[in-house]
C-alpha cells in the first residue's frame, strides 16, 4: 500500500475499502476507533505514494469525510456523527491537512482541497481548541508552503479563518505567528530597501492583495491582544505588519493595483493600535519601537488618501495622549 500502484483502478478500489472501515454501521468493538485511525493512515499513504493519480483518488476522502461531518439528522442543528469520536475526528483533521501539504500544486484538485478544509472550519471550538497544537503546525506548514498557489480571494479567506480558530488556544498560537512571519520575510523584501546577502539573486513569490489583507487582519489580532488578551506577540506583529504595510504603500509587491491600498489595511485601526497599546508602554523600550513603526506606516501612507478628518483625530490622539514624562525614551521619540 505505501508503494506506489501501477494500476489505478486497483488503487481506488484499495482506498474504498479502506474509507469504508472508518466508521462502521455497528460498533461493537472497543478497539474500533484504533482500527479506523489506523485504516486513514494506511488510506492517506496510498493517496499521496500514488499522487499522480490524486485526483481520481482524494474525491474517496472527500466523500466520506463530507458523510461523517454531516449532522446525524439531515437538515437538523444535530452535531456530526463522528465528534462522537475525537481521537478518530483528529487524525481526519490531520489527514485533511497532510493532503494540502503535498498535493495543493495539482491545479485539478484544489477545489477538492478547498472543500475539505471548509470542514474544519465548521467544527466546534470546545474541540479544534483541544487540536490547537497540530491544528495550528499543520496550517502552518500548509501557509508556508502553498501561499503563493493561492489565487482567489475565497482561498485566502478560508486559510485565514482556520488560522485564526488555531490561534485561539495558546498551544497553536505560537504555530500561527511563525507560519505568516516566515511567509512575511520570504515573500516581501525589506522597506527599508535592506536585502540579506545574496538575496538580490533570489526569486521570490510574491504575496497577493488578497494574502496581504489576510495576513493584516491576524497581524492586528495579535497585536491588539485579541487572542486571549495575550500580548506576547506585540512587538513581533508589529514588525511584521510595518514590512507588510511599506511593501504595499510602495507598490513594490503586488502587481496590476493602485497605490491606494486602504482596502487592504483597516488603516485607521492600524495607528490606533500601535499608539495605544506599544506607543504608550510603560517600557521605554517597546514604546521607542512603536514609535519607530509608527512613523513608518506614517511616511508610507499616500496623504491623500486619507481623509482629512482622519489625520487630525490621529493629531489629536498624539498630542492629547503624550507618553508618561517617565518614559524619557518614549517622550524623546515621539517629539521625532
Amino acid at each position: 500500500i505505501i508503494m506506489k500502484h501501477p494500476n489505478n483502478n486497483i488503487a481506488k478500489r484499495i482506498l474504498s475499502k479502506l474509507i469504508d472501515c472508518l466508521l462502521p454501521a455497528e460498533i461493537d468493538d472497543p478497539r474500533f476507533e484504533h482500527n479506523s485511525v489506523f485504516a486513514l493512515e494506511l488510506a492517506a499513504r496510498l493517496l499521496i505514494s500514488n499522487n499522480s493519480n490524486a485526483t481520481d483518488l482524494f474525491p474517496i476522502f472527500l466523500s466520506k469525510f463530507e458523510e461523517l461531518f454531516a449532522p446525524k439528522t439531515p437538515g437538523s442543528e444535530d452535531s456530526s456523527l463522528v465528534l462522537k469520536f475525537p481521537y478518530l475526528l483528529e487524525r481526519i483533521v490531520v489527514t485533511i491537512m497532510r493532503a494540502c501539504i503535498h498535493l495543493y500544486d495539482i491545479v485539478e484538485l484544489r477545489i477538492h482541497l478547498q472543500k475539505s478544509l471548509k470542514l474544519i472550519e465548521d467544527l466546534p471550538s470546545s474541540f479544534t481548541r483541544t487540536i490547537g497544537d497540530r491544528l495550528g503546525c499543520g496550517l502552518a506548514i500548509v501557509l508556508r508552503g502553498c501561499f503563493y498557489l493561492f489565487e482567489t480571494s475565497d482561498e485566502w479567506s478560508t486559510i485565514k479563518t482556520l488560522l485564526d480558530i488555531a490561534a485561539q488556544d495558546k498551544s497553536g498560537r505560537g504555530f500561527v505567528f511563525d507560519g505568516i512571519a516566515s511567509v512575511i520575510d520570504y515573500a516581501l523584501p525589506s522597506p527599508d530597501g535592506e536585502e540579506d546577502e545574496g538575496e538580490e539573486n533570489k526569486i521570490e513569490p510574491m504575496l497577493s492583495h488578497d494574502g496581504a489583507e489576510a495576513m493584516t487582519t491576524l497581524l492586528l489580532n495579535f497585536l491588539h491582544g485579541s487572542y486571549e488578551n495575550d500580548l506576547t506577540y506585540k512587538i513581533p506583529s508589529m514588525m511584521c505588519m510595518k514590512k507588510v504595510y511599506g511593501c504595499l504603500q510602495g507598490a513594490r509587491t503586488l502587481s496590476n493595483t493602485s497605490h491606494d491600498h486602504l482596502q487592504l489595511i483597516d488603516w485607521e485601526k492600524m495607528v490606533t493600535t500601535i499608539y495605544n497599546d506599544v506607543c504608550l508602554s510603560d517600557d521605554g523600550l517597546i514604546a521607542k519601537n512603536g514609535f519607530e513603526s509608527l512613523k513608518r506606516v506614517l511616511l508610507s501612507t499616500n496623504v491623500e488618501s486619507i481623509p482629512e478628518e482622519n489625520w487630525f483625530i490621529l493629531l489629536d490622539m498624539v498630542s492629547g495622549r503624550p507618553p508618561c514624562i517617565a518614559v524619557q525614551q518614549a517622550r524623546t521619540s515621539s517629539l521625532g
